[in-house]
């Protein structure tokens, strides 16, 4: 499989190569809807509640956020090995 393939298969739903990653995660991996949207979520409370506590500690929802983050980073090296994509550090170089 390709990006090509990956982008056939979720294009009607997926206008960039993240929004078909992230559409292959919903659909084919165990938990991935629920992970990007407590990513999301945490995101957003983070962004309106502050990343760090008043003395400069990271907050609660910014650990979460973290962890959530992380997950779904494997959850997108998986869908990228599925599909024959390059790892996403060999793109950002």
């Amino acid at each position: 499989m390709s990006t090509r393939d990956l982008r056939a298969k979720y294009g009607r739903t997926a206008g960039s190569s993240r929004a078909a990653i992230n559409a292959a995660i919903r659909a084919e991996l165990p938990g991935g809807a629920i992970v990007l949207d407590l990513c999301e979520l945490t995101h957003h409370a983070a962004e309106r509640l502050g990343w760090n506590d008043a003395d400069g500690t990271p907050s609660l929802i910014r650990v979460l956020h973290e962890r959530l983050s992380e997950a779904a980073n494997e959850m997108e090296a998986e869908i990228r090995r599925r599909y024959g994509m390059p790892p996403l550090t060999e793109i950002e170089s």
